[in-house]
């Protein structure tokens, strides 16, 4: 990864997509994180994002973030990268970015989550993030996809969270 991608991503990793429990000292067991490759049926996703009857290619992986693991699917589809991540909650933490980076609070998402995006195309990515139940969630794109898809997939992610 460029080292332009890898600032894009820590900006977008900082958000508060963190994994460890928000009770401090709690010595409690993570709970059980939904596979984000198989939260959405492959036609409702590749709707969402403008790409109908397109297969996208999916891989599963996890990501160390804090006490806990992200789950994270990462989503392929020519030069278009579109990640889905859950974890168990915990509260935000602080963010900052590249520069051109844009910080909105999008509605349909609950209380506290964001939009982020960056209009410097030296940075581009966009990446809604929020907090549904037990767990944090977030769907990222390195900028290949509209800004307006990548809020769609994220409130139907939202809608189908537990």
């Amino acid at each position: 990864m460029s080292s332009t991608g890898r600032l894009a991503r820590a900006a977008v990793t900082s958000v508060g997509l963190a994994v460890a429990l928000s009770s401090a000292g709690s010595s409690a067991a993570a709970p059980t994180v939904p596979n984000p490759c198989t939260l959405l049926a492959a036609p409702l996703l590749s709707s969402a994002v403008g790409l109908s009857g397109v297969t996208l290619h999916s891989e599963r992986s996890t990501r160390p973030d804090g006490k806990f693991r992200q789950a994270l699917c990462t989503f392929t589809h020519g030069a278009a990268k579109l990640e889905i991540s859950i974890a168990p909650h915990q509260p935000p933490g602080g963010y900052g970015g590249p520069p051109g980076m844009v910080v909105t609070k999008p509605s349909g998402l609950g209380l506290g989550a964001t939009f982020i995006y960056d209009v410097n195309p030296r940075y581009s990515f966009a990446s809604a993030a929020f907090t549904k139940g037990g767990f944090d969630a977030g769907v990222w794109d390195n900028g290949k996809l509209p800004n307006a898809d990548i809020l769609t997939l994220a409130r139907t992610v939202y809608k189908t969270l537990p």
